[in-house]
């Protein structure tokens, strides 16, 4: 009996221990942390949050499986998700980075890194969304292997639409993802 072909781990960056410290001029992006589950649990929680993302408020063990799954992703490919902290205040603000979730949607993703974003609610409105994005896709176009990253909206989620326009990206297709329709975009990196 033939054995499977073993599957290819594309677009990586040089693993890491965690992810690098990245600053902006109001935000400190910084590696997740055990002590980040309460505040991350209490995103995950907000229904406009969750809204066009799960659907539901995330139970506490899902909120610290993801911690875990992002920060392994850091060791594993060399990319990941960041954790935002405003720095006037200290407050989190929310969380965004790459993922590879090895998602099961046509197109398919492969190879080019998953750029997501979710920030409170309270924090919505005043840039940091673009801010923090354009930092992560500055490290990006300098440290993934990847030609193109790639992200995954709502239809209805307009501000993340919106976001992702000014972030360079494209529309590739409409497509379903988990029963619900769902809008592949993707971004050519700059060349450095």
């Amino acid at each position: 009996m033939k054995k499977p072909p073993r599957q290819q781990v594309v677009a990586a960056a040089a693993p890491m221990p965690e992810a690098p410290l990245l600053q902006t001029e109001r935000l400190t992006l910084r590696a997740m942390r055990p002590e980040d589950l309460s505040v991350l649990q209490e995103l995950w929680c907000d229904p406009v949050v969750y809204k066009f993302i799960t659907g539901r408020a995330s139970l506490p063990e899902e909120t610290w499986s993801a911690i875990l799954r992002h920060a392994g992703q850091w060791h594993l490919l060399g990319y990941g998700y960041w954790v935002a902290v405003e720095k006037a205040s200290g407050a989190t603000i929310g969380q965004m980075g790459y993922g590879d979730f090895k998602r099961a949607i046509t197109p398919s993703l492969q190879g080019k890194p998953e750029l997501g974003w979710a920030l409170f609610p309270a924090h919505h409105n005043k840039g940091y969304g673009l801010e923090s994005t354009t930092a992560i896709q500055a490290w990006g176009d300098q440290n993934l292997a990847a030609d193109f990253t790639s992200c995954i909206i709502a239809p209805e989620n307009l501000a993340s639409l919106k976001l992702a326009g000014k972030l360079g990206f494209r529309l590739v297709t409409a497509t379903i993802y988990n029963d619900n329709g769902t809008l592949v975009y993707e971004r050519q990196r700059f060349a450095t």
